[in-house]
């Protein structure tokens, strides 16, 4: 999540709180402050949904990492050294073995699985040159677990991506909101220091920014509010 789009919805959670503790029954404030409960919820749904996202995301990735060095070095590796010892029977097999360097990962799939249909196509030759079934039949359920964890890895990322836009999108919401029973609140507490103090304090949004954040410092997002002078 952005910084600036967490500090607008911890605003919003912290106006929302005063708000309930500070209830007036007049049909605009009741509308403006159901308007901001269901925002919150909405957004604490989402901030949920980016979070399990980002999970699958990375536990997938470590998955295609583990498989992509197991393939590479037991299952493909086998392969290999079995299409060069049967080089007399099948001239020239041993090329259709070659991986290179490490690229996508569908890249990676697409190279492997032709190979392992190769070495299936000429099973019974290899075979006689130490093919393994089992190592054949291992490769197979490796790229199954490899296109598994890939798909795994997109919806994780759509997920994630998806929530942190809409979050962004909230965020400008409830700042909108706010903004409008700020001139509520104000008109209540045009003679309360105190609350109208502590009002203040709870809608205003942090304009610092840590230097190691992109935007500069003191500026403010759109639809951002400064507190009040």
């Amino acid at each position: 999540m952005k910084a600036t789009t967490r500090r607008k919805l911890e605003m919003g959670e912290r106006a929302l709180e005063f708000c309930r503790s500070n209830p007036e029954d007049t049909p605009g404030y009741t509308a403006a402050v159901e308007r901001l409960e269901a925002l919150i919820a909405r957004a604490r749904a989402l901030a949920a949904q980016q979070r399990e996202g980002l999970l699958e995301t990375r536990i997938a990735t470590e998955r295609k990492r583990e498989l992509r060095r197991e393939l590479r070095k037991g299952h493909l590796d086998h392969l290999k050294r079995v299409a060069l010892a049967a080089e007399a029977d099948l001239p020239a097999i041993s090329r259709k073995f070659i991986l290179g360097r490490p690229g996508s990962y569908y890249g990676f799939r697409v190279a492997a699985r032709k190979m392992a249909e190769e070495a299936t196509a000429n099973r019974e030759i290899l075979v006689k040159h130490g093919l393994s079934d089992a190592v054949l039949a291992g490769l197979a359920r490796s790229l199954d677990d490899l296109e598994e964890q890939m798909d795994r890895s997109t919806l994780g990322r759509k997920s994630h991506v998806g929530a942190s836009a809409e979050l962004d999108r909230l965020g400008l919401e409830i700042v909108q909101v706010v903004n409008v029973m700020d001139g509520l609140n104000r008109a209540r507490f045009a003679k309360g220091m105190e609350p109208l103090s502590a009002w203040e304090s709870m809608r205003s949004v942090a304009t610092r920014r840590p230097s190691v954040e992109p935007e500069a410092e003191g500026t403010v997002p759109t639809g951002e509010m400064l507190p009040a002078a």
